[in-house]
């Protein structure tokens, strides 16, 4: 069941009366409705890993 984390204040049948940051664990179909990125974000177990960027480096201008 996937859990969603609300971004603003919301009133619907399906998610109840629910205020910005809230997450409620949801069924598949609602979370493909209020998850999108706008009034709903999906919630990860795990925090999604990003490669790190390589820092350029600075010359010396002169």
């Amino acid at each position: 069941m996937p859990r969603i984390r609300f971004l603003q204040s919301v009133v619907g049948d399906d998610v109840g009366d629910r205020s910005a940051g809230d997450e409620a664990d949801v069924s598949t179909e609602v979370a493909k409705v209020w998850a999108d990125g706008v009034r709903a974000e999906l919630v990860r177990a795990e925090p999604v890993q990003r490669p790190e960027r390589r820092r350029r480096r600075e010359t010396a201008k002169g």
